[in-house]
């Protein structure tokens, strides 16, 4: 595409990506704009923040130095694949989010993440990829520049828990924060649609235990927007096909070598294609996200792990298209099995496997605080053994033998102002219900009445000791 050729009566646009034409949508990138319809030009004021969409080699030697390394590769195609999603979001109407490669160090995570970048641009010492060791207001900026398009984030671990929370919502909202302008009104906050895939030897739930306000634990929502997958496939730490190479060590050094060479070509046919028809395009790929849904995902599956398979079945989608469009070389299916087996290895590693979240946070709270504190803050009820009772001091309930073994009982304010602290404390009860460790004497009611040697009976939250043997 040549570039475009600028008159006072050019419609201007603010950022890179999709925008809406009387013609139709057309893709902006700083040269021009790819697509029918009129002519639109890109006018920034953070030319600075815009990424590296430069192209260095051909198509053909891209596919064979890069692209073909990754066929029997489940990470790296699926990255790729990955990448290659990001412009269907806005056509597709599919929501934002990221991807993270969780594992040890020299496992290849960073040759990912070059690989990946390599679609779109490079050029430089880090090519596409950008740190995670910024500020929120900088890592807008960088977010703002990347709508439509992959960002890649390197090392979790260089970035604060604080940073690394905040930056789950927000690129995957699409959203920064409103600030003041200088005149003392509203300011514009900045917004974009973009995928991220990050790399560190910490996943999220790590990184948030070493906030400096104590450990934090990750919320739901967090989880689904930044999946979490072990880059360690167990074989060749990211590899499982060195196609003939002596070691996963000279495999990456050969893609390292290559990424930096041939690079922004394959993105700008992508797009290209992308562009020539956004409507087909987008029914394509919806076609290829009920597949992969209907193959892969089981019945009855919590919503979080429908909203994160479609991340999975979007990037297969994209992978697939591009094999049918002649920009990848690997053969049909390749990007859908190396979706599949990631979504499984995620999957896998989550502790609610196709349950909520919420539901597996709730019934770990519970456990761990009858771990905590089963004998020292319980008192014992009835004639339980023969030892001296105990004084139990700041008591926060009360333990009771039974057939089964042993019952907890926690009042409602323990339960809610520590047990549960932060969740919803009836939510996190009718999750332990679901589970099969509340005790009901009434279906409808999650509390029940217990003699403890008050005056009168009263109102706690029942706990079977088979808590604490579960995972």
């Amino acid at each position: 595409m040549s570039p475009a050729i600028y008159s006072p009566k050019t419609p201007l646009v603010s950022r890179i990506g999709w925008h809406d034409t009387l013609a139709g949508k057309r893709f902006v990138l700083p040269d021009g704009a790819l697509g029918g319809g009129e002519t639109l030009m890109l006018q920034t004021d953070k030319p600075d923040a815009l990424p590296p969409l430069k192209q260095s080699g051909s198509l053909d030697s891209w596919k064979a130095r890069v692209a073909a390394l990754a066929v029997g590769n489940s990470r790296l195609a699926f990255a790729i694949s990955l990448g290659l999603a990001a412009p269907l979001l806005a056509i597709t109407n599919t929501g934002g989010g990221g991807v993270h490669l969780r594992g040890g160090s020299s496992l290849g995570k960073t040759t990912a993440l070059r690989v990946t970048g390599s679609i779109y641009g490079g050029g430089g010492l880090n090519g596409w990829i950008r740190s995670w060791r910024t500020t929120d207001n900088s890592l807008e900026a960088v977010a703002a520049a990347h709508c439509d398009l992959l960002l890649c984030l390197d090392e979790i671990g260089e970035a604060t828990a604080e940073t690394v929370m905040n930056a789950a919502y927000m690129l995957a909202n699409g959203a920064g924060k409103g600030r003041a302008a200088r005149d003392g009104g509203g300011r514009k906050a900045a917004e974009w649609l973009l995928l991220f895939l990050s790399s560190g030897e910490e996943g999220l739930g790590d990184r948030l235990a070493d906030s400096r306000n104590g450990p934090r634990r990750p919320k739901a929502g967090q989880d689904v927007r930044v999946l979490d997958i072990p880059a360690d496939t167990g074989v060749h730490g990211l590899f499982e096909n060195l196609h003939g190479r002596a070691s996963a060590a000279v495999l990456a050094d050969e893609l390292r070598g290559a990424s930096a060479s041939y690079y922004g070509v394959a993105g700008r046919e992508w797009l290209e294609f992308l562009a020539a028809n956004p409507n087909a395009r987008a029914e394509a790929a919806r076609e290829h996200v009920n597949e992969f849904m209907g193959r892969y995902v089981q019945k009855g599956a919590d919503g979080q792990v429908l909203r994160a398979a479609q991340r999975f079945a979007l990037a297969a989608a994209a992978g697939e298209m591009a094999i049918g469009a002649g920009i990848l070389p690997w053969p049909d299916g390749e990007a859908e099995i190396a979706a599949k087996d990631c979504f499984l290895a995620w999957l896998e590693t989550r502790p609610a496997g196709v349950g909520a979240a919420e539901d597996q946070h709730a019934v770990a709270a519970v456990r761990r605080f009858i771990t905590a504190h089963g004998e020292s803050r319980f008192q014992k009820l009835g004639d339980c053994d023969n030892a001296e009772e105990r004084v139990v001091i700041n008591r926060a309930g009360w333990r009771k033998r039974t057939r089964e073994g042993w019952k907890y009982l926690i009042s409602p304010e323990v339960w809610k102002g520590e047990v549960v602290a932060g969740m919803d404390a009836t939510a996190a009860a009718r999750a332990c219900q679901r589970a099969g460790f509340l005790i009901t004497q009434e279906k409808s009611r999650l509390q029940c009445k217990e003699r403890v040697g008050e005056a009168r009976s009263v109102n706690v939250y029942a706990i079977c000791e088979a808590i604490l043997g579960s995972e």
